[in-house]
């Protein structure tokens, strides 16, 4: 998951940092990108204009 990945690559592994906080990092990191993938498979790409929607054009 990046940097993540990257700082618990510099952690000894017997460190209860490594377990602890690592893996809690990793399962965040994992639980938001699933989510990321629900939210743009559940909304659709759309063209988004410029011009205001609101109503409020005179």
């Amino acid at each position: 998951m990046g940097y993540a990945e990257l700082i618990l690559g510099r952690v000894d592994t017997a460190d209860p940092v490594y377990r602890d906080v690592g893996g809690e990092i990793l399962k965040a990191a994992n639980r938001s990108a699933e989510l990321t993938r629900q939210l743009l498979a559940f909304f659709p790409q759309t063209n988004h204009s410029s011009e205001s929607s609101c109503g409020d054009e005179t």
